[in-house]
């Protein structure tokens, strides 16, 4: 059951919304955005267009995200934006031929075994 209940009020659990999503959230919502801005520049003088003005709810509607999700996102990529990165992606762990036939060939357990022998004797 992912909803738990407190006060009467369903509540979901959380989610964690990955880099790649993140980029859709921040897409949409600059889609939306101009959306808004072609339709206010080009608008009929009687109409009504302010269901198109709160952006960010519309973004969080459209994603099923939250409100607060859709901030933090554009607050990130404002700070991405701001920041020069020269970050390169990590490679790929790959396997390092070679070390696991040294660590099978001096076992450290031998040779405790063999020195406390000899300091029995």
């Amino acid at each position: 059951m992912s909803n738990v209940e407190k006060n009467g009020i369903a509540k979901e659990k959380r989610k964690i919304v990955r880099s790649e999503a993140r980029k859709i959230v921040a897409k949409v919502y600059h889609f939306l955005k101009e959306e808004f801005e072609f339709t206010e520049l080009h608008k009929e003088p009687n109409c009504d267009i302010s269901h198109l003005r709160n952006i960010t709810m519309r973004t969080a509607a459209a994603t099923k995200v939250s409100v607060r999700t859709v901030q933090q996102i554009l607050k990130e990529e404002r700070e991405a934006a701001n920041k020069p990165s020269n970050l390169i992606s990590p490679k790929p762990n790959q396997r390092k031929k070679g070390k696991i036939k040294e660590n099978i060939e001096t076992d450290p357990e031998e040779d405790s075994s063999e020195s406390t022998e000899q300091n029995i004797s």
